[in-house]
């Protein structure tokens, strides 16, 4: 695309969907888009973070050329894509819709606590363990030198310690 098609088609966003926007640049840097700020000729002046951070706000200069595509990150009703996009999108097969199959949002049921099953505290306790074999008594750590001195003497049939 031209700078002239950019600087078209981001005129025709409506300001509640530029939120919705990530700008994607010819190297794969994702750009998620808070405001235009401006719209130069050469170059795009927003406010924004870059995709997969939480650093908001901050304030990119990007030229168009730069650019490779753009997505929203939220589906979009048909009605509200037909609005925007008009002639680009008015012989494209409309999928499904949305915003027509949006689920009605069930109320949370409220849980009486006299209606829970009673819970023996007691069973809950950790169960004795078993006592554990004594443990063989500690020997004094040996050194490097010390245990291969053992193993060349057992090696020459000398004595054993």
């Amino acid at each position: 695309m031209q700078a002239s098609d950019w600087i078209a088609l981001f005129k025709k966003m409506p300001d509640e969907y530029q939120e919705l926007m990530m700008l994607v640049t010819n190297t794969g840097v994702e750009l998620a888009v808070q405001q235009f700020l401006r719209l130069d000729d050469t170059q795009l002046l927003l406010r924004g973070r870059l995709g997969g951070t939480t650093d908001a706000n901050r304030i990119f200069l990007v030229p168009y050329d730069y650019l490779s595509f753009v997505y929203f990150v939220r589906p979009i009703s048909n009605a509200k894509l037909t609005a925007v996009f008009g002639e680009l999108i008015e012989h494209v097969v409309a999928p499904k819709d949305y915003e027509a199959e949006a689920v009605e949002e069930q109320p949370t049921p409220q849980i009486d606590i006299a209606d829970l099953p009673q819970i023996d505290v007691a069973s809950l306790q950790p169960q004795a363990r078993p006592a554990a074999a004594p443990a063989a008594p500690a020997t004094a750590p040996r050194s490097v030198a010390a245990s291969l001195r053992e193993r060349l003497l057992r090696a020459r049939g000398g004595p054993r310690p």
